[in-house]
């Protein structure tokens, strides 16, 4: 006698099926995760120009076409880890200033003091991303857009939502706003890399004075 239960004709996955997948995507994560951390600590230890991808396969421990599956290129890998260390903690540290504070006075104060404390507690490794970052922002590719998207999106969202002022002056959106304060990061930032002499606290404290003196 046949079964006329709608629900038996539904084939339903088998319960090996999910775990499977589970499985692979845990794999690529943990072979992801060790390429970028063997690449870390070797360009920490040797710089990025002297650390070659047969390297960062050896510590790894994988072949180079397993490394190619993930990182076309040396410099992909760099930009992972720009993403990471530098991308992702700026938003995060915009993201603490918005939930932390109401006015963008007091958020612009602890953004500066955390990217001062950043910039001089910096190892050469950090120097290294920074660098990387600043160069990458005049190539124009679909991956630096979305970076630079994603950082002009957390920057607006630090004008746009405080309780006293909407942009660095009172006629100035908070994109342009963005669009500003990005560049004038980047400019110390190119300077703090090639200068070992650059005065970072004390510019860092004129810019901030200068930008919170303009808001009205």
């Amino acid at each position: 006698m046949s079964d006329n239960n709608p629900a038996s004709l539904i084939k339903l996955p088998s319960a090996a099926t999910e775990p499977a997948e589970s499985k692979r995507e845990l794999r690529k994560r943990e072979l992801r995760s060790r390429i970028t951390e063997s690449a870390m600590s070797l360009f920490a230890e040797h710089g990025f120009a002297d650390t070659t991808i047969d390297d960062i396969c050896e510590a790894a421990d994988v072949a180079r076409r397993t490394l190619y599956a993930y990182f076309p290129t040396k410099h992909d890998i760099i930009r992972s880890l720009c993403r990471s260390f530098i991308i992702d903690e700026t938003i995060n540290t915009i993201a603490l200033a918005v939930e932390q504070h109401e006015d963008i006075r007091s958020r612009l104060k602890y953004l500066f003091v955390r990217m001062n404390d950043n910039m001089i507690n910096a190892d050469p490794l950090q120097k290294t991303l920074v660098q990387q970052m600043v160069s990458d922002q005049s190539e124009s590719n679909e991956n630096n857009v979305l970076l630079i998207g994603d950082l002009k999106r957390a920057y607006s969202g630090l004008f746009e939502s405080s309780s006293d002022a909407n942009g660095l002056s009172p006629t100035m959106s908070a994109s342009l706003s963005a669009e500003i304060l990005i560049s004038i990061i980047s400019a110390i930032s190119v300077n703090w890399i090639n200068d070992d002499n650059y005065p970072l606290a004390e510019n860092m404290a004129e810019i901030e004075k200068y930008l919170i003196g303009n808001i009205s």
